[in-house]
């Protein structure tokens, strides 16, 4: 590396920064109360943030609350779900984000839904207006299943798909009665195992690339 300018080191490092800031983000509502909103943790309020460099997006959420399960002492009839003990819920029905910064490739969540099927809506805009880039349909789930025989929504189904574009905008809802809780949801990836990497890469690899691109511009 000796002969590589350093300005060249730099630039790619600042590229692979790049890389890695769209790299999947999961988002797996630990950390917040039974029955908080979760609004703003993952743009940064009340301490929150997301696994992955996406959770400097942004993210904020509309009418969506968090659910801690019963065995864990909080209010959800829930089982088996994928990062314990903590879910997304909706508030009124629906579940809305918002992702400023955008992502793109896919979306994939674990959910329990055992009344009907869940639709999930991915849109260009914010706020969920039109147009959208994929409307996804997750069959239902089953009910009272293992390994957590109390809880009447569980075990959770693994889902996602892929979409052209860039996405700044979730809906999700279910066509059924009774409510829904989803886990481990992943921005940037049809794989519900997608694993994002660690905010603090992104951060070293941006400070490496500047402090090279000053020092070869010095040297210039």
């Amino acid at each position: 590396m000796a002969g590589i300018p350093k300005i060249l080191i730099g630039a790619a490092l600042l590229l692979a920064a790049f890389a890695v800031s769209a790299a999947p983000m999961r988002l797996d509502f630990e950390g917040l109360r039974d029955g908080e909103r979760i609004d703003g943790y993952y743009d940064g309020e009340r301490g929150g943030s997301g696994t992955g460099p996406g959770a400097t997006l942004g993210v904020r959420f509309a009418n969506g609350l968090a659910v801690i399960d019963a065995d864990a002492g909080g209010s959800g009839a829930f089982g088996g779900e994928p990062s314990p003990s903590t879910v997304g819920a909706p508030e009124d029905f629906t579940m809305l984000l918002n992702v400023p910064g955008g992502f793109s490739g896919g979306l994939a969540l674990h959910y329990s839904n055992p009344g009907g099927t869940l639709n999930v809506r991915v849109f260009s805009t914010l706020d969920a207006s039109d147009p959208w880039l994929a409307d996804l349909y997750f069959g239902a789930t089953p009910s009272g299943g293992a390994p957590d025989p109390t809880g009447a929504f569980g075990p959770f189904s693994a889902a996602g798909a892929t979409f052209a574009g860039t996405a700044r905008s979730v809906l999700i809802f279910s066509r059924g009665p009774g409510g829904f809780y989803i886990d481990d949801l992943v921005l940037g990836s049809a794989d519900p195992r997608a694993t994002p990497v660690p905010i603090p890469s992104t951060a070293l690899l941006v400070a490496a690339g500047l402090v090279l691109l000053a020092a070869g511009t010095r040297q210039r």
